[in-house]
């Protein structure tokens, strides 16, 4: 992923895939097609006099080429995807505070509109989202799960040789606290990386 690639918002990855009349996908056929189909439009474009129609046209052909990109396309859908991750712990989190103690059908639905809706994804995305979240939080439909408390007041600031962290405890939901670090968000569909235990 270059820099400017790093720097997308979510909203701008959305945008990549609506210049292609697309929802949020991984169906690289279906980009190639929608590709093709687009791409005597913004050639025409591209020879216009107007300059914003020229600079439109060569900011799609460049989005064009990182959704064609499977690794590419991969790096861009890592940032919707942690944007859904947030929406479903906030989800989750709210579910758990307002008393459900297990993943019932209607949260699960929730779940996967939280990525047909917020993040813009097709089907076969949305339901690859929250398939791969439930999966590596241990969660399953019709099963127990708890919400652990969520300490507060987090930082980490770096001296001479060490980094300090700090935080206030959660007021529910908590027997101990162990803070871990990952290298990256892993892409939707693969293994994340073992997290490593930094604390205690």
């Amino acid at each position: 992923m270059t820099s400017t690639q790093r720097d997308l918002s979510v909203a701008h990855v959305i945008d990549m895939f609506n210049g292609l009349d697309l929802l949020v996908t991984d169906d690289g056929q279906q980009i190639e097609a929608k590709g093709n189909e687009l791409q005597k439009l913004y050639l025409r474009r591209k020879g216009s006099p107007d300059p914003q129609q020229r600079n439109a046209a060569d900011s799609w052909f460049k989005h064009l080429s990182w959704l064609k990109d499977e690794r590419e396309r991969a790096e861009l859908l890592k940032i919707v995807w942690a944007h859904f991750m947030h929406l479903a712990d906030v989800t989750l989190d709210a579910a758990s505070n307002a008393g459900v103690k297990e993943l019932t059908p209607r949260l699960h639905a929730g779940l996967e509109r939280l990525a047909l809706e917020e993040c813009k994804c097709d089907s076969p995305l949305a339901r690859r989202f929250v398939e791969d979240y439930l999966r590596e939080h241990g969660i399953y439909i019709g099963k127990v799960f708890v919400r652990p408390g969520r300490v507060e007041d987090f930082a980490a600031v770096s001296r001479l040789g060490q980094i300090s962290l700090s935080w206030s405890l959660p007021t529910i939901n908590w027997d101990e606290i162990e803070i871990v670090r990952e290298e990256e968000i892993p892409s939707p569909g693969n293994r994340p990386a073992e997290p490593k235990t930094i604390y205690p």
